[in-house]
């Protein structure tokens, strides 16, 4: 079993352990992911922490017909996109909270990005389109498939290869914008 099946079926069959292994596995990408669409960490934890007590409570819907890691991440997408249904007529967070959000923003990507480089990379995601970074995110950071990143976001495979070439593109057009220069 890949991608946590197996920790997760050990949680069904009454092991505790194995819902806490999940949660060390996915908690930090999984808040990033999120982070992506509602642009707040705290309420990224928030529905990262949702997403896994949807999963505890819930426990017998994964029926396998994909990756664990792709059931997991579209529950997250899915309470996102909720999330942003929600509350799109929400007045906006006062500077302070803006300061707050920003320092918290800024510990998280410390700890997921370690290096410079992976530092430009993040910089120029950024300033690329919403679905561009995602679908980016997962395939490459997440080392999800394109099969599996097709039934999160819910594309077809054509539409899935057509955004990553197309995110790519832009994320290229955007680094050397930034002055990245690539080694051949």
């Amino acid at each position: 079993m890949d991608n946590g099946a197996s920790s997760y079926h050990r949680f069904l069959d009454g092991d505790e352990s194995g819902f806490a292994e999940l949660i060390k596995m996915y908690a930090r990408g999984l808040t990033f992911f999120v982070n992506g669409y509602v642009g707040n960490i705290t309420v990224s934890e928030d529905i990262m922490e949702d997403t896994f007590c949807d999963l505890a409570l819930h426990r017998h819907r994964f029926k396998g017909k994909s990756s664990f890691k792709t059931y997991l991440f579209s529950i997250a997408r899915n309470k996102a996109v909720d999330y942003i249904r929600r509350n799109s007529k929400v007045s906006p967070m006062s500077e302070e909270e803006l300061n707050r959000q920003s320092d918290e923003t800024a510990e998280l990507e410390n700890t997921v990005i370690t290096d410079e480089r992976n530092s430009q990379i993040n910089h120029a995601l950024k300033s690329i389109n919403t679905d561009y970074r995602m679908v980016l995110h997962l395939i490459f950071f997440e080392d999800v498939t394109y099969e599996q990143a097709s039934l999160i976001l819910h594309k077809s495979g054509k539409q899935m290869h057509d955004l990553v070439y197309r995110a790519k593109q832009s994320l290229k057009a955007a680094m050397e914008k930034e002055g990245f220069t690539y080694e051949e």
